[in-house]
C-alpha cells in the first residue's frame, strides 16, 4: 500500500486528523460467505458533502477509511469477487442525516471495497443503486457502519 506523506509524516497527519475528531475508524468485523460479505466497523466516516475541514485533513480521512476497509477485508482473490453486487449500507449514529449527507459518507468505504477486490468497480452499471439505511444509537461510542454486499445472482 502506498504511504501518504502530507506536510510531514503520515503519523503526524493521522494525529492531526484524530484531534479534529472527524470519524476515525475503529475496530472492524468481517464475515465472508460465498456471495455475501458483511463488514461492520466502529466509527462513522465524516460527512464529506459539506465538511468544514481543511483539504489535507479531508484527504487523510478519505485515505484512512479506504485503507481501513482494505486492511480488514484483505485483498480478495478474483474468484471471490461479487460480479453483480447489491450494496446495503447502514449508518448507526446519534443524529439523523439528510439523504445527500448519508450518501456522501460512503464514498471512501465503497472505494475500499473496490480496492480490496470485492466489487469490480463502483460505477452505477456495476453496483446499481445501493440501499441506504440509518439507525439511531443512544451513545456516541456506539456509532458505527455496516455494509452488506450480496450477489444478485444468488
Amino acid at each position: 500500500m502506498k504511504k501518504i506523506m502530507i506536510g510531514g509524516s503520515l503519523k503526524a497527519a493521522v494525529e492531526r486528523f484524530q484531534k479534529v475528531k472527524a470519524g476515525y475508524p475503529g475496530r472492524a468485523f468481517v464475515s465472508f460467505m460465498p456471495g455475501n460479505l458483511v463488514f461492520k466497523s466502529e466509527g462513522t466516516p465524516p460527512n464529506y458533502a459539506n465538511a468544514r475541514m481543511h483539504w489535507r485533513v479531508k484527504f487523510v480521512s478519505l485515505a484512512l477509511w479506504k485503507a481501513h476497509v482494505v486492511k480488514h477485508i484483505g485483498r480478495t482473490p478474483a474468484q471471490w469477487r461479487i460480479e453483480q453486487p447489491q450494496l446495503t449500507l447502514t449508518l448507526f449514529s446519534l443524529k439523523e442525516p439528510d439523504f445527500d449527507n448519508l450518501v456522501s459518507r460512503w464514498k471512501p468505504v465503497i472505494d475500499g471495497l473496490v480496492a480490496a477486490g470485492i466489487i469490480q468497480d463502483d460505477k452505477i452499471s456495476v453496483i446499481g443503486s445501493p440501499t441506504f439505511h440509518w439507525r439511531k444509537v443512544k451513545k456516541l461510542k456506539d456509532q458505527s457502519i455496516e455494509i452488506l454486499v450480496s450477489d444478485i445472482k444468488t
